[in-house]
């Protein structure tokens, strides 16, 4: 393979009077030869001349912003990109403040530089180095992959940005003067889809009610309806994130906790493991093991291994290890097989430990460590046991379809965890505030008529976890009581309250943000609709966490309801 500097230029380019110096790429054909033999992803430095004439359209954007996009959401290169341009540098309108020509969106890449040809040509080919910015890092080279490169998330970007400025602005005029950059901006980016933008556009003003005067709260609750719609207008994506680097296999394949206190056997079981692929993980005695498995909220761990009997720290055998830590999981919500390793009759050892629900697979000690193929063996068994804890964590049994798929894809998303950490926290707020008040603003509250089905991968899962925020808020609206949600109606303690009536206040507090039965605005075809097709709770339960642990939901909803339902009781009311 050439170590040399790949240069993407038109045929006639007068810099191909450099060409000893250069890989050249002066049409779609060598483009493409060198980008499936894997050499244009591997290359150091890469030049595009910007003002691109090739026939094929979609590789000769004005300012080559196609050509980043492929090598850097296709190739996944994370080396640094020169483009050179017959424009200076300043002429770009970078704000996007009025109409110009061109996408110059890819310059908040930090690692794409620039130069106008003229200087270009007057540079030392030994000096080329300093015309270069450094490589993207891992973490920064998805997150611009997924709100930069992508159209989708690009928009979500702007959107998220026209939201706090419109919040911070201290005028109204202020906030028009946002509104119409926000439109620029969508429209320089986009300019094949210039006469679908300024439709949107008349039809968001046509929506402001004090128009021409504008009220920033009321234009903050007109954005989220605002992006979807310029997001329905997008062509669809050509491109997307290779699915290796978009998976979290920590959390996928599972990990297993092995409990021993001899530091040699454990390290011996971690080391094979790590052979076939598996995360382990060691504790020093079932206490300790105890502790982990009662703060794994992501359910990361599928499998536990340990001794049938426990002998403490002076070698003196107290208690049947394997049957309490089995008592100990009963009472968690997580899915963890147990292997149990004894010298014991396995059947009478399986069937004392099974009376608390868990799978339990013994094994003999002598077998796993003095026999040539014990350990890999034992290591197969476990990877079989991940594999079946994975599934049923990975397919809750209210899930089928798109949400089943989304869910899997969720849980496998770099973002996983801290998507988690803020529904949750999210939900909570929800909870306390809608309590506290008896409303909260419309704007905030998830969309759950998104649809899961469309070709645009990205936005299937950014509908999803909008489900999945609405499911947690409702979960903990479930375990107020009674005299709480109601406290807004005209209550009578007397009175039972109809199940169809706390639902119709449940799906209220998520459609308008109110603590209100709101009849009149609610038929029951749309309650039905909401709760069985988008998010997939049934009407016939009352999801009490209180009442019973054994309903249809994800781990992560068990967990947050294990930890946080008694934390809604507690909740003070304002007078």
């Amino acid at each position: 393979m050439s170590i040399k500097p790949i240069l993407i230029c038109n045929p006639d380019e007068d810099l191909l009077i450099d060409s000893q110096h250069f890989e050249i790429v002066d049409n779609p054909n060598v483009y493409n030869r060198l980008r499936n033999s894997g050499q244009l992803a591997k290359s150091e430095k890469v030049i595009i001349v910007a003002e691109l004439n090739w026939e094929e359209k979609k590789l000769s954007s004005f300012q080559g912003f196609d050509l980043i996009k492929d090598i850097r959401l296709n190739l996944q290169s994370r080396n640094p990109i020169l483009v050179l341009s017959h424009l200076p540098f300043n002429t770009f309108d970078f704000e996007l403040k009025n109409f110009t020509t061109g996408n110059v969106r890819f310059f908040r890449d930090p690692s794409i530089s620039f130069s106008t040809l003229i200087d270009f040509e007057c540079t030392p080919f030994q000096n080329l180095g300093k015309c270069f910015r450094e490589g993207l890092e891992d973490e920064l080279h998805t997150f611009l992959c997924e709100r930069l490169y992508s159209d989708t998330g690009y928009i979500d970007e702007e959107s998220l940005e026209l939201h706090d400025e419109i919040y911070s602005s201290n005028t109204d005029q202020l906030g028009i003067d946002i509104i119409n950059k926000y439109f620029n901006k969508v429209i320089n980016t986009f300019p094949e889809r210039e006469t679908d933008v300024y439709k949107i556009r008349t039809e968001f003003y046509s929506n402001i009610e004090t128009f021409p005067k504008f009220s920033n709260q009321e234009v903050l609750r007109h954005i989220p309806k605002l992006k979807e719609k310029i997001n329905d207008i997008l062509p669809e994506e050509e491109v997307s994130t290779p699915q290796s680097n978009s998976l979290n296999n920590d959390i996928r394949f599972g990990e297993v906790l092995y409990v021993d206190s001899n530091d040699r056997f454990g390290n011996i079981v971690k080391e094979k493991l790590n052979s076939f692929g598996i995360t382990s993980r060691l504790a020093y005695d079932v206490n300790e093991a105890i502790d982990i498995l009662k703060h794994d909220s992501k359910n990361k761990i599928t499998v536990l291994v340990c001794d049938n009997r426990f002998f403490n720290k002076e070698k003196i055998y107290n208690r049947k290890q394997s049957f309490h830590i089995s008592k100990e999981l009963a009472a968690l919500p997580n899915i963890v097989n147990v292997i149990t390793l004894c010298g014991l009759s396995t059947r009478k050892l399986a069937s004392s430990a099974m009376q608390h629900k868990r799978m339990v697979i013994p094994m003999l000690k002598k077998d796993v460590f003095d026999t040539p193929w014990g350990l890999d063996s034992f290591c197969n068994t476990v990877k079989q046991l991940n594999v079946e804890a994975v599934s049923v964590i990975e397919k809750p049994s209210s899930f089928s379809g798109d949400h089943q798929y989304l869910y899997k894809v969720h849980r496998e998303a770099k973002d996983y965890e801290q998507f988690e950490e803020d529904i949750s926290s999210t939900a909570f707020y929800f909870v306390k505030k809608i309590v506290e008040n008896g409303s909260i603003p419309k704007y905030l509250l998830p969309n759950i008529s998104g649809r899961l089905g469309t070709k645009n991968h990205e936005r299937n899962l950014e509908n999803f976890r909008n489900i999945l925020l609405a499911r947690r808020f409702i979960l903990g609206l479930c375990q107020l009581p009674i005299s709480t949600v109601m406290r807004f109606e005209d209550y009578n303690s007397n009175v039972k309250v109809d199940r169809k009536d706390w639902w119709y206040i449940m799906y209220n507090a998520l459609k308008n943000g109110e603590l209100k039965l709101n009849l009149d605005d609610i038929d029951e075809p749309e309650l039905n609709m909401a709760f069985n097709r988008s998010l997939k709770m049934s009407l016939k339960r009352n999801y009490n966490w209180q009442v019973s642990k054994n309903y249809a939901l994800t781990i992560e909803e068990k967990n947050w309801l294990s930890k946080e339902a008694i934390n809604f009781a507690e909740i003070q009311i304002s007078e």
